[in-house]
């Protein structure tokens, strides 16, 4: 399976971001790891384009690096577009 994802505006509301190149590149590079790893949801396998998927939440910690955080939002996105748990629909 192929996929191409275009995310065209990612709004991260109070997080104050120091390195916005690296958490993009964390982000993209676990996202990518999840889609391959678990698939992506029936409804989004038609190559449709949605104006807006939920995600899940995250929790930050002022600790948190570009890395982490990239990773944590790639998380709550898979949330919303991945395949449920289970299998799911085919």
């Amino acid at each position: 399976m192929r996929i191409h994802l275009h995310i065209d505006r990612l709004r991260l509301d109070g997080v104050p971001v120091e390195q916005p190149h690296a958490l993009r590149a964390a982000l993209e590079a676990e996202l990518k790891r999840k889609l391959a790893e678990g698939g992506l949801a029936a409804e989004f396998r038609a190559g449709t384009a949605v104006p807006r998927a939920s995600g899940g939440a995250i929790g930050i910690e002022r600790k948190s690096g570009a890395a982490q955080l990239g990773r944590q939002i790639a998380g709550a996105v898979y949330h919303g577009i991945g395949k449920p748990r289970g299998g799911g629909a085919a």
